[in-house]
């Protein structure tokens, strides 16, 4: 490793060390702690505040900013075959996938199912 990676990582570790204090304060005891951080480390202290202030912004925007099955449907998905389904528009979305409303389009027989589409593969409940 060369001496200038040793060092960014020795200031990363002090920075990260630093900050996970910051975090474990209130808001009040925060701003007293960062006074003192910048009278015994400046540099340190400066970054802490600026990881912070990134944070707060982070934390103030929503994770989402429309509704998620809206999204999913402007994915593509819609209208895509998957064997003799095709897909029609997302039903629900949870840790495994989205679960799409599939109708069955190969003319043999009218029907309704709940798809959950993996890549290639498609997993199909028939309703």
């Amino acid at each position: 490793m060369s001496p200038e990676t040793d060092r960014r990582q020795q200031r990363w570790r002090e920075i990260s060390r630093h900050l996970d204090e910051a975090l474990d304060l209130d808001a009040e005891a925060r701003r007293e702690w960062l006074l003192d951080l910048e009278r015994r480390s400046p540099r340190v202290a400066a970054a802490v505040r600026a990881l912070l202030t990134e944070r707060d912004a982070l934390v103030d925007q929503p994770l989402l900013s429309e509704d998620p099955l809206a999204t999913l449907a402007r994915a593509g998905l819609a209208g895509q075959r998957l064997g003799a389904y095709t897909l029609e528009s997302p039903l629900g979305h949870g840790g495994m996938g989205t679960v799409w409303l599939a109708r069955r389009s190969d003319g043999r027989f009218e029907g309704q199912a709940a798809g959950e589409p993996h890549g290639a593969h498609a997993a199909v409940t028939q309703r």
